[in-house]
Formats: C-alpha cells, structure tokens, sequence
C-alpha cells in the first residue's frame, strides 16, 4: 500500500478509489488502516454469490506522505 501511495504522490493525484467486498474484511481493515473512508456499501452479485460491495477512497492522497 505503501508504493501505491508513493506512486499517487508522484502522479500528483488527489484521490484514490478502491473497492472490495464484505468478505474480504482483511482488505476492508488495510484501506481504513492508510486512511481510505468508505463511501460506499451496495449489494451485489459476484462470483456466483450476494455479497456487499464496499467502496472506498483516500482524498488528498499524497499530501501526507
């Protein structure tokens, strides 16, 4: 996460959008772990299954790098 931050940073962006689903919890703590608040929950299916679409983003993304 550390290098995608970085490489913001140096592309000079403001935003980073990510998204996952419910089950993947491990990555719904990684993105809150560096800062990214959720923005977004939606059902949907993927993979055969319902799950939660979880959508989130890190604004100003490099300026505390």
């Amino acid at each position: 996460m550390r290098n995608v931050l970085t490489a913001a940073k140096e592309k000079n962006l403001a935003t980073l959008r990510v998204s996952t689903f419910d089950r993947h919890w491990e990555a719904c703590r990684l993105y809150e772990a560096f800062g990214f608040k959720q923005v977004k929950r939606e059902p949907t299916r993927a993979f055969g299954l319902v799950m939660t679409q979880m959508d989130y983003e890190l604004l100003s993304a490099c300026e505390d790098l």
